[in-house]
C-alpha cells in the first residue's frame, strides 16, 4: 500500500489513504518527516572531525648580517617542522562523544516526530467524525423525510392539516441545510489532513470506532524519557572530553639550518609542550560536571512526569469509554424505542405531529452527541498514545 501511495505523490495525484495505518506510513515518508530527522545527518557530521589529528606546522626563520664583518655565516636560513600529538586520549574522548551526540539526536528527532503524529492523528480524528457526522445527518433526511410521507397521507385522509405538512418539510429542510453545512466541516478537516501529511490525500470510507484497551508503557520507554536518559549520557561524555583535553599537545620539531659560510649546515631536533602551571583546565571539567548532575536531575523529573501524564491519560480513556457505554445504554437504546412506539403512535393518531418530530430529532441529537464522545475517546487515547510514543 505504501508503494501505490508514493507512486501517486510522485504523479502528483492525491495518495489514497483507507485508515489510520496509512496515514502514519505516508508520514513517515513526508518531507516534514524528513525535516526532523536531518538533525540526525548533523550529528553524524560532527565524527568526521573529531578523530583527527592536529596539522603538522611549517616555520621559516632566517638571519641576514646588514652591519660589521663576519668571520663565519653572513646568512643564515632555518626550515622547522613541528608535528604536535595528543597524548591524553582526547581522539578517543572525541569519539565516543560524538556517538552519544547522534545518539540523542536520533531520540530528540524522535520526539520531535510525535508532533507531527499528533498533529496527523488529531487531524484524522476530526475528519472521521465529521463524516460519521454527516451519515448520521444523511440518515435523519431520510427519516424526516419518510415521516413528511406519512404526514402527507394523513392529510390526503383528512387527518391532517397542510400546516402540518409545511412543518414536516420544513423539519426535512433543516436537517437537510445541516447536512450541507457538514461537507464544509469535512472539506477542512481533509486540508488540515493534507497539511499535517505534507501532500493531498483520498480519503476512502471510514468508520469512528472506540478503542477497546490501552497498552502498558513504561514511563522509561517513552521518548520524552529516553531523551532525557540521552542528554544525560552526552553531559557524561563531556567529562571524559574536558578531562582529556586537559592534556596538553606534545609537539616534536625537526629542523635544519643552513648558511652562507662554509660548512655551515645544521640540523636541530627538539620538542616542547605546555606547562599547565596558571590553567589547569578545570573550568571545563566542573562546567561538564555540573551539566551532568544537571542531566540526572531531569532524567528523574521526566520519568515522574511522564508516570503522571500516562496515568492521567489513562484515567480520561476509561472514563470516557464508559461515558460512550452509559449513552449507549441510557440515551440511544431508549430515545430508539421511544422514536419506534411514537411512530405507531402518530400513525394511530394517538400523539401529535410535533411530539413525532421531537421523538426524532431527539434521537438525532444523542446520536451525534455520541460521536462527540466517541472523539473524547480518541483524544484521550491520542494523548496517551502520543505521551507513549506510540503511532
Amino acid at each position: 500500500m505504501i508503494g501505490v501511495m508514493v507512486m501517486a505523490v510522485m504523479l502528483g495525484a492525491p495518495a489514497p489513504v483507507s485508515g489510520w495505518a496509512d496515514v502514519v506510513a505516508l508520514l513517515k515518508v513526508s518531507p516534514r518527516w524528513g525535516v526532523t530527522q536531518a538533525q540526525v545527518d548533523v550529528a553524524k557530521a560532527g565524527a568526521v572531525g573529531a578523530r583527527r589529528l592536529p596539522n603538522t606546522e611549517v616555520s621559516y626563520g632566517g638571519t641576514f648580517q646588514v652591519a660589521g664583518t663576519s668571520p663565519g655565516n653572513e646568512t643564515t636560513h632555518e626550515l622547522v617542522v613541528a608535528q604536535p600529538f595528543l597524548i591524553g586520549g582526547q581522539r578517543g574522548a572525541r569519539g565516543r562523544a560524538v556517538k552519544r551526540e547522534v545518539a540523542l539526536a536520533e531520540r530528540e528527532a524522535l520526539l520531535d516526530a510525535r508532533d507531527l503524529v499528533a498533529e496527523a492523528r488529531a487531524a484524522w480524528t476530526s475528519l472521521v467524525a465529521a463524516r460519521a457526522k454527516k451519515d448520521l445527518l444523511v440518515a435523519g433526511v431520510a427519516a424526516t423525510e419518510k415521516l413528511a410521507a406519512v404526514v402527507k397521507a394523513r392529510a390526503d385522509a383528512g387527518h391532517a392539516s397542510t400546516f402540518d405538512i409545511e412543518r414536516a418539510e420544513a423539519a426535512v429542510a433543516q436537517v437537510a441545510s445541516e447536512r450541507d453545512a457538514s461537507d464544509a466541516t469535512i472539506a477542512a478537516a481533509e486540508h488540515d489532513l493534507a497539511v499535517a501529511l505534507g501532500v493531498q490525500v483520498a480519503v476512502a470510507a471510514t468508520t469512528l470506532t472506540v478503542p477497546s484497551e490501552l497498552p502498558q508503557v513504561a514511563a522509561a520507554d517513552t521518548p520524552s524519557a529516553q531523551v532525557a536518559v540521552a542528554a544525560q549520557a552526552r553531559a557524561a561524555a563531556d567529562i571524559e572530553v574536558a578531562k582529556a583535553e586537559r592534556w596538553p599537545d606534545l609537539v616534536l620539531q625537526v629542523g635544519t639550518v643552513q648558511g652562507s659560510g662554509p660548512y655551515s649546515g645544521a640540523v636541530s631536533v627538539g620538542a616542547a609542550i605546555e606547562v599547565p602551571w596558571l590553567d589547569f583546565g578545570e573550568g571545563p571539567v566542573a562546567e561538564a560536571e555540573a551539566r551532568t548532575r544537571a542531566a540526572a536531575q531531569l532524567v528523574e523529573v521526566q520519568d515522574q512526569t511522564t508516570e503522571s501524564t500516562l496515568a492521567a491519560a489513562r484515567a480520561a480513556f476509561e472514563q470516557r469509554s464508559a461515558l460512550v457505554v452509559r449513552h449507549d445504554t441510557d440515551v440511544i437504546a431508549r430515545l430508539e424505542g421511544i422514536a419506534t412506539r411514537a411512530d405507531a403512535a402518530y400513525a394511530e393518531g394517538r400523539i401529535t405531529l410535533f411530539e413525532r418530530l421531537d421523538s426524532e430529532r431527539d434521537l438525532l441529537d444523542a446520536r451525534l452527541r455520541r460521536v462527540e464522545l466517541v472523539v473524547d475517546v480518541l483524544e484521550a487515547e491520542g494523548r496517551y498514545r502520543d505521551a507513549a510514543g506510540l503511532d
